[in-house]
């Protein structure tokens, strides 16, 4: 079969359909226009053509079908075990990369910045702000998921080898002694238990419930943050963390015995 006549056929969205045609043969979109009515998919390109056509028909989300997606500009390896970043959170990376760069260039702390991404997933916050800061700052990724930090030691390999990055197991604080950090960051599970069932097919049959079930009202791993942030905080310390629906002054709230201020800021829609 051509590639051309695949591409025709297929019963997915167009934009997709030439991702997964780039994924399995390495052309770029010019060379698929170009080349596809004259190239001939081999027996095992049109099997796994076949089989990514019909995963995505049954709702499994593309970035899992290719293993990989994009998140400030770099290509992070992903799995069902972490979920899909998303460009919301790509504010919650930049802010946390501002605040380094101003605590750097403030010269109130002796040594690098030492951040947290707590609740990591595959590393794309954690990972971008050191790629961000040209690896000058000393990163701690956590979580409590073995198989998310598989991945995301996959991701350190890939996009920043060379950088001070110590990857632990911890159930929020529990694996991580006596460390302070300057920077916390956390995009943690913040979906209400209730709420999960009305959440895309996509993401409630695909994506680890771990990393969305925030408990009754969404903020149980907030609470889990704040039990013991006391000891791993100092004066010049600031915690940046993603919230969902209507939780953002509800999360303020929680931390308001530990930090003097706090500042709720838009995600690209508009929310809180």
């Amino acid at each position: 079969m051509k590639l051309s006549e695949w591409r025709a056929h297929s019963d997915i969205p167009p934009h997709e359909t030439d991702m997964l045609i780039s994924f399995v043969t390495d052309l770029d979109k010019a060379h698929i226009v170009a080349d596809g009515p004259y190239r001939e998919l081999s027996a095992a390109e049109l099997a796994s053509l076949e089989l990514y056509r019909k995963k995505r028909i049954e709702g499994c989300p593309i970035q899992y079908i290719m293993g990989y997606a994009y998140f400030m500009g770099y290509r992070f390896a992903v799995s069902p075990d972490v979920l899909i970043p998303r460009p919301d959170t790509e504010i919650l990376a930049s802010c946390a990369a501002e605040e380094c760069r101003k605590m750097a260039a403030s010269h109130e702390i002796n040594g690098p910045v030492s951040i947290l991404d707590m609740c990591t997933g595959s590393g794309c916050i954690g990972i971008s702000v050191m790629l961000s800061l040209g690896g000058s700052a000393k990163l701690t990724v956590s979580d409590i998921s073995e198989a998310a930090l598989t991945v995301a030691s996959q991701n350190v390999s890939l996009l920043a080898p060379d950088a001070d990055i110590d990857i632990k197991r911890s159930d929020f604080w529990a694996g991580l002694g006596n460390e302070k950090y300057h920077i916390i960051v956390s995009n943690p599970p913040y979906i209400p238990t209730d709420d999960i069932e009305t959440l895309d097919d996509e993401v409630r049959l695909h994506e680890p419930i771990i990393a969305l079930d925030g408990g009754s009202d969404g903020l149980n791993a907030y609470r889990r943050i704040a039990e013991d942030i006391s000891e791993h905080i100092t004066v010049q310390s600031h915690l940046l963390l993603e919230a969902g629906i209507n939780e953002a002054s509800g999360i303020a709230d929680i931390f308001s015995p530990y930090f003097s201020k706090a500042d709720i800021i838009k995600d690209l829609s508009g929310k809180d």
